[in-house]
């Protein structure tokens, strides 16, 4: 599994990437959209968010 770390990232994109902010586009991983998506199933496909505020 190959894994991809973003340093000083848009806390906005984080954001709708876990689907705790609306979005009006499509997001992928794998060829699998992540929209409508909550924030455990997405956690559980590996998407980590561990924000530093």
């Amino acid at each position: 599994m190959a894994r991809t770390m973003v340093t000083k990232p848009s806390v906005t994109l984080l954001d709708c990437i876990l689907g705790l902010t609306k979005t009006t586009g499509d997001i992928r991983l794998e060829a699998h959209s992540l929209v409508g998506q909550g924030s455990s199933a997405i956690v559980t496909q590996g998407v980590g968010y561990a924000p530093q505020r």
